[in-house]
């Protein structure tokens, strides 16, 4: 049996996704939560050889999820959900160590799929969003400017669109108000920007992040 942990915010919906996971008689789902401390201590238990991440949650979230979880658990594969085909942060993901990046709208046999291929180190990725991946290392000029910012400076931008302070956000990187600052500061330079509301001008425009996203704030482990 192949070892399976879901993370997402929703309890609902991370109870849906267990049970369909758990419709394939070599799989069996060992954990669940969300972004929280707890979530790192049940991985650290059951060591899954899958940790399935829906991304749509914050993808500030979903970069510190893969980030704990690579160093932490470097034998366990990644494999993200999300229902947008375009986001400039995907590329970002794979680099961190993500195996898959599925969209919510396949069906199980697909979800089935994808993560027995994860598991073997093999990629999955939803055709939709593999095809917008090969366009844009194709052309550098519909580049997003996001993308030369650094993993860290794109968590803090991220977690700033997100409506989380400084305080928060230096409690959530384990790091220092002031550290915060620099990398506001530098990718501030960066974006050629000087307010959040530039930034969140910038992250729409450039489909970092869509009108109405919800803002979520965490205690992540």
């Amino acid at each position: 049996m192949l070892k399976v942990t879901v993370i997402e915010q929703s309890q609902l919906i991370r109870l849906a996704l267990a049970n369909l996971i758990s419709q394939h008689p070599k799989l069996v789902v060992i954990g669940q939560g969300n972004c929280t401390a707890s979530t790192l201590q049940c991985l650290r238990r059951s060591q899954p050889a899958v940790v399935v991440v829906n991304l749509d949650d914050a993808f500030s979230l979903g970069l510190r999820v893969v980030e704990r979880v690579q160093k932490s658990f470097p034998e366990t594969s990644v494999l993200g959900l999300t229902r947008r085909i375009d986001n400039p942060i995907f590329s970002r993901l794979l680099e961190l160590g993500v195996r898959g990046l599925m969209s919510l709208e396949c069906d199980g046999p697909e979800l089935h799929d994808a993560i027995f291929k994860v598991s073997r180190k093999e990629h999955a990725i939803s055709p939709a969003i593999a095809e917008r991946l090969a366009l844009s290392m194709l052309s550098s000029q519909g580049a997003s400017p996001f993308e030369q910012l650094t993993t860290r400076e794109i968590e803090v931008a991220l977690a700033l669109i997100e409506g989380s302070r400084m305080p928060a956000i230096a409690r959530q990187l384990s790091v220092s108000p002031k550290t915060v600052a620099t990398y506001k500061y530098r990718l501030y330079e960066k974006l050629n920007i000087d307010t959040e509301v530039a930034l969140l001008k910038l992250a729409i425009r450039n489909g970092l992040v869509e009108i109405g996203q919800s803002h979520q704030q965490t205690n992540l482990f």
